[in-house]
């Protein structure tokens, strides 16, 4: 994570290092620093939309959006360590409810960050036990200070920044703006974060009146060359929609992939979490559609150079956690998509629709009771 921030991530890591010092991001210690230290949060649209939606002041709305990207957008380990550093007091009921010791939880809220450091140590494998995390091994003291704070922090900067462009609570505020492409942007934040995991392939489309028979050839009046794919479909489809949309699939360097990408970019889907495959070819799918409408086709996925494979969706599961809805269909491998309903499927938190969209079934088997037992909804097919 370090050297690849932005210059706002970097002023805000190093906002937050500052505040965990002494007791921590308090609203005493934000009122303090208003012009100083905290100001970098202050200044934050997502902390001003806060305000202006609960009609709060600055230092109470930053107190509030810091804890929810924490909670909500911070996963496993990251969430533990930034709620103790910083003196957030965010999962104190799950705490109590786990009996650990009031003295233990007032420690982690204690004006020493020296106590609250020795009481995460202390307490490692109980504080995960009591969110639902899974320990992993506690570090020393050394690498709490020298690292992990460091790099939980700059995550928390992170996370802090992407609601600069949507923030939880906050879609129906619109800020004033004074030109149309802020006020566009504006809109789309609006209407919320969506990631698509799917396909995205070429179709060729060849329009007739007539199947021909076995053996023999007819004639097509009309032919299309065009991006596909029902994950393609659909991000397309939410874009245009006015959705801050991704899309998360795997595609070849050929042309055909180029056009897919190029396609893509134009309808305003953003491309960055596509995995460009080398020396591969683009998956196509032909279709034979009739006057009337009805079609019949042929999928060749090329799923042996084209492919999701899970960790290619595990880079993207801060991204995926962090979004209203994600979106997936069974264009991918069946194990990839599972690990993606795994990922996103985080009972103890506020996590993203997810919406599934089987169409064609897999062909080397059903899907797991685990893995529909998240979806939140099925979008079913004949």
């Amino acid at each position: 994570m370090r050297g690849r921030e932005s210059p706002d991530e970097l002023v805000l890591t190093h906002a937050l290092e500052k505040l965990r010092a002494r007791d921590g991001v308090t609203l005493t210690r934000l009122e303090a620093g208003a012009h100083g230290v905290a100001a970098p949060l202050l200044s934050l649209a997502a902390v001003r939309r806060y305000a202006s939606i609960h009609n709060v002041q600055p230092t109470r709305a930053a107190l509030a959006v810091i804890a929810e990207c924490v909670r909500d957008a911070l996963i496993g380990t990251d969430r533990i360590v930034a709620d103790a550093v910083l003196a957030l007091g965010i999962f104190a009921d799950a705490h109590y409810r786990h009996a650990i010791e009031p003295r233990v939880v007032d420690a982690l809220r204690s004006d020493l960050l020296s106590r609250r450091r020795s009481a995460l140590l202390a307490n490692w494998r109980r504080l995960h036990e009591a969110i639902g995390v899974a320990p992993v091994d506690a570090p020393s003291d050394r690498t709490l200070r020298g690292d992990l704070e460091g790099l939980v922090l700059a995550e928390l900067a992170r996370q802090l920044i992407r609601r600069e462009v949507y923030s939880l609570g906050s879609d129906s505020v619109m800020m004033p703006s004074p030109g149309h492409d802020a006020q566009k942007a504006t809109a789309q934040r609006a209407g919320g974060r969506v990631i698509v995991v799917g396909g995205a392939v070429m179709d060729a489309t060849f329009r007739t009146k007539v199947l021909p028979e076995r053996d023999t050839s007819g004639e097509a009046y009309d032919f299309d060359l065009s991006p596909g794919g029902k994950g393609l479909t659909q991000a397309v489809a939410a874009a245009r929609l006015g959705l801050d949309v991704s899309l998360l699939a795997a595609v070849a360097d050929d042309r055909f992939g180029q056009e897919i990408v190029e396609s893509l970019q134009h309808e305003g889907v953003d491309t960055s979490m596509l995995k460009h495959v080398s020396d591969a070819r683009t998956p196509f799918t032909g279709v034979i559609e009739f006057e009337l409408g009805d079609s019949i086709a042929v999928n060749w996925r090329n799923e042996k150079e084209v492919r999701l494979d899970i960790r290619d969706v595990e880079r993207f599961e801060s991204q995926l956690l962090a979004s209203d809805a994600v979106l997936v269909t069974f264009e991918f491998p069946r194990e990839s998509m599972q690990r993606t309903l795994d990922l996103i499927h985080r009972p103890q938190m506020r996590g993203p629709l997810k919406i599934v969209t089987p169409a064609h079934p897999y062909s080397d088997g059903g899907v797991s009771s685990q893995a529909l037992a998240k979806i939140d909804y099925l979008v079913a097919y004949p």
